[in-house]
């Protein structure tokens, strides 16, 4: 027999080992009948139609402090060294800058060390392939960070 998973759909054990059925998206979630229970694809359906017609506040709504990182790359965003620049290197810098928005734009830029960038380089190139015409991503997002001085 093989195993369906539909997507939103968690389950887990409770305390008495009954199992619990939860719809789950972005940090919410709702109580929903087991899969094969009378009213759990008309529960399903109608709470897709939900999250489609009403979809989560996402990471960009959220508003940093002055002297965030997430706050400092939003003004950059704006600025006139960032519009000046060509439409290639505003695209790098949208992916490399937004990743750091969203993982760690909450923290203090006063606070941010090399260790601390050479970390997010590491984990930039894990993610995509390097070609050999092409500079590092580290080293790419090791530069762009240079520009905050």
């Amino acid at each position: 027999m093989t195993k369906v998973r539909l997507k939103y759909l968690h389950c887990f054990k409770d305390r008495h080992g009954r199992p619990r059925y939860y719809f789950r998206y972005r940090g919410q979630q709702w109580a929903i009948p087991a899969p094969g229970a009378p009213g759990f694809a008309t529960a399903y359906d109608a709470l897709l139609k939900h999250i489609k017609v009403n979809p989560h506040r996402s990471a960009a709504s959220v508003e940093f402090m002055p002297g965030s990182l997430g706050w400092t790359i939003e003004k950059f965003m704006q600025s006139l060294l960032y519009s000046e620049r060509a439409e290639t290197t505003k695209v790098n810098y949208r992916r490399v800058l937004g990743q750091l928005h969203d993982r760690w734009g909450t923290g203090l830029l006063a606070h941010l060390e090399p260790r601390h960038i050479r970390t997010f380089g590491t984990r930039l190139t894990r993610h995509r392939p390097r070609r050999p015409t092409s500079p590092c991503p580290s080293s790419r997002s090791c530069g762009i960070l240079r520009l905050k001085n």
